[in-house]
């Protein structure tokens, strides 16, 4: 049996605070990924890392996440040296499914795609609190809503298309190929380099949150990594992580 009730609505997380910007919000995994992106690209990764104030050893031994100003100047950084808009395109379809650490495995462990984004919906703060995340299944199937929730200033673009490139990364891995009838809502305008999104899946610009909504047949599409076993111990995970993530929000609120 999935750890996870199948019940129909919403699944919420609570309400998180507003996220200032001094407050650690980002796994280090993400820039440990973002350097070897640059490092493909034959772009001097130490270089950039430098302009936020980061160091690649640094980076390797530490579990403690980046604020928000760090990674802002690491994105300006990043995409400066590269040239490409799109980077955070590239760095979330690189993101495996172990960079999302417990959530990711819950979510391709699942017995089916309703559960799995039901998994995403529930656990999503736990991984990445920037963002109010939820579940909604309607009759003509659900959608995923993953709202930003801090002003990202100049990288906001780069980070919503990192997270709308790595969930339908983690779509591909659960299902091995993205079902007919998916469609991505994102909140930016429709860029000049508008083909680097749509390898992907049919999509919207101009939306009011980035939005993944997914038809009714396409939910009960069993898993390929389906496990109850592995399911159960990685949901457990994302509860004590989410009771943590908690307690800190409402001490905080």
């Amino acid at each position: 049996m999935p750890h996870l009730p199948a019940t129909k609505g919403k699944h919420p997380a609570p309400q998180a605070r507003p996220a200032a910007g001094a407050e650690a919000l980002v796994h280090p995994i993400y820039a440990r990924l973002l350097r070897m992106l640059l490092q493909q690209a034959a772009v001097d990764s130490d270089r950039v890392l430098a302009a936020a104030a980061l160091n690649w050893n640094q980076l390797l031994t530490t579990e403690q996440r980046l604020p928000r100003d760090t990674v802002i100047r690491l994105v300006q950084a990043a995409m400066q040296a590269t040239g490409k808009p799109w980077l955070g395109l590239e760095l979330g379809d690189q993101a495996p499914v172990s960079a999302h650490g417990p959530l990711g495995y819950a979510a391709v462990t699942a017995p089916d795609l309703q559960h799995c984004l039901m998994v995403l919906g529930r656990y999503g703060p736990v991984r990445e609190d920037s963002f109010s995340w939820s579940f909604q299944m309607r009759p003509e199937g659900g959608t995923l809503q993953v709202i930003d929730r801090l002003d990202w200033g100049s990288a906001r673009s780069f980070v919503l298309d990192t997270m709308a490139a790595a969930l339908v990364r983690v779509l591909h891995a659960a299902v091995g190929s993205l079902p007919a009838g998916l469609r991505l809502d994102v909140p930016l305008l429709r860029p000049a380099w508008v083909a680097h999104y749509e390898r992907a899946l049919p999509l919207q610009f101009g939306q009011p949150t980035l939005a993944l909504h997914v038809p009714a047949a396409a939910l009960r599409l069993p898993l390929l990594g389906a496990d109850a076993r592995a399911h159960a111990a990685a949901c457990h995970e994302c509860d004590a992580a989410w009771l943590s993530w908690c307690k800190a929000a409402w001490r905080s609120a």
